[in-house]
C-alpha cells in the first residue's frame, strides 16, 4: 500500500493510561533517578523502602496518590516530591541522613497552561535529618499538616509565597542539636 493511505494517528492513540496502580512492599536501592515515580492516574504506594535514589524517593506528578508506611532514606533530592497532584501521606518515615533537600516538597507543577493546584495532606509522618526543610510548600498548594514530627531540619515547615491555603495542627518541630548548641554559644559571646 501507499504510505499516504494509512490512517493518521494522534499522539493520544499511542498513550497507555494506567487508571489505578498499587505499589506495595518493594525495596529500591541506588536508583539512578526516582525510587518510585508516578505520573498521572491513581496510585496506592504502601510499605516500600527507598534508599539512595539519585533524585526523589517518591515522585508524584499530575495524578492522585495515597502513600502509607513507606520508609525513605538518604536520597539526593526530596524525600517525597509532589507536583500538580493530589497526595495523602500517612505514617511515612523520611530520614535523609543529612543528604537530600526537603523531606516533603509540594508545588503546583511546571505546566503553566494547565492552571493546576497541588493538594497535599501529611499526617503522622516522621521527617528527620534533611539538609533543607522538613516540609516545603510552593505556590499553588492546598495543604493539611497534622501530627507530624520534624527534627534536625533547617526549617521545620517552609511556606513560600502564593500558597493556596490550608491548615497546620499538632506538628512537632525541633532543631538539630548542632544548631541549638551553636545558638547557645552565640548568645554567650554577646
Amino acid at each position: 500500500r501507499d504510505l499516504h493511505s494509512f490512517p493518521t494517528r494522534r499522539s493520544s492513540d499511542l498513550l497507555v493510561n494506567v487508571a489505578e496502580l498499587e505499589i506495595s512492599g518493594n525495596t529500591t536501592t541506588t536508583s539512578q533517578s526516582h525510587g518510585i515515580s508516578v505520573s498521572g492516574g491513581t496510585a496506592a504506594i504502601t510499605g516500600n523502602i527507598v534508599k539512595s535514589a539519585q533524585e526523589h524517593g517518591i515522585c508524584v506528578k499530575y495524578g492522585n496518590a495515597t502513600c502509607s508506611g513507606n520508609r525513605i532514606e538518604s536520597v539526593a533530592g526530596n524525600g517525597c516530591y509532589v507536583s500538580g497532584a493530589t497526595v495523602e501521606l500517612t505514617s511515612e518515615t523520611i530520614d535523609l541522613l543529612g543528604a537530600g533537600k526537603a523531606g516533603i516538597r509540594a508545588d503546583a507543577g511546571d505546566d503553566a497552561t494547565a492552571n493546576v493546584t497541588a493538594k497535599v495532606t501529611v499526617k503522622n509522618c516522621d521527617i528527620r535529618n534533611t539538609s533543607s526543610h522538613g516540609i516545603s510548600l510552593g505556590s499553588g498548594v492546598e495543604f493539611e499538616l497534622d501530627g507530624n514530627t520534624i527534627s534536625s531540619s533547617k526549617n521545620g515547615i517552609l511556606s513560600e509565597g502564593g500558597v493556596a491555603g490550608g491548615k497546620i495542627t499538632s506538628n512537632e518541630t525541633s532543631r538539630s542539636e548542632e544548631r541549638r548548641v551553636g545558638k547557645e554559644c552565640i548568645s554567650r559571646w554577646s
